[in-house]
């Protein structure tokens, strides 16, 4: 095979798309961290942290196990079942979260001694995990129907929608760490919001 021929292949077009795309949503928080850093304390990213510590331990129950499997099974059914599973993947997620979100009611002071967390911004953290599951599924969908500008203008928008909320709560309105928590609140449910409006539109749901 040709170097021509390779370098035409749909395979490295979509690759070079994605290293570009992740490069630049890799690139706007950390042009943005030397602005964070003056206005947030070591503390307060402490808090950040924890905050995002426990989010990716209630993804991992919420929605990864089932998230990892769309891949393999997008290739084996048809699209009228493909719809079918997906469906069922949201249902699955959104009781698994609201099982969560029953098992949190019983543990909060546990998580607030051991996380620093205040049983208010665990339910936030809650909320935060279901739509970025929903977000999670569309952008699977998308890398698998092989996407990538569609996956990667998504992706570089959600991170600049994050960024823009980051300097209003952080910056103009001096929230500290809850200012960074909120900008990752709005960002996730604005996407989680389009993700479902795409997801339904395209039979999805």
């Amino acid at each position: 095979m040709s170097i021509n021929r390779i370098l035409g292949s749909s395979l490295v077009r979509n690759s070079f798309v994605y290293v570009v795309c992740d490069g630049i949503n890799k690139a706007i928080p950390f042009l943005l961290l030397p602005f964070i850093t003056y206005y947030l304390t070591p503390g307060d990213y402490g808090v950040v942290t924890n905050f995002n510590v426990y989010v990716q331990i209630l993804s991992v129950f919420c929605f990864l196990c089932t998230a990892g499997a769309l891949p393999v099974m997008f290739n084996k059914l048809d699209k009228s079942e493909i719809r079918s599973y997906v469906s069922n993947m949201m249902l699955l997620n959104t009781v698994v979260t609201f099982v969560c979100l029953i098992i949190n009611m019983f543990i909060l002071r546990w998580i607030d001694r051991g996380l620093n967390i205040s049983p208010t911004f665990q339910m936030y953290a809650i909320v935060v995990v279901w739509f970025t599951g929903i977000t999670n599924i569309n952008m699977l969908l998308w890398r698998c129907e092989e996407r990538p500008v569609a996956f990667g203008v998504y992706q570089i928008s959600q991170s600049a929608v994050n960024a823009a909320t980051t300097v209003v709560f952080v910056i103009i309105l001096l929230l500290g760490w809850q200012g960074r928590v909120y900008s990752m609140m709005c960002s996730v449910i604005v996407f989680g919001i389009i993700s479902l409006y795409i997801l339904y539109r395209r039979g999805y749901l």
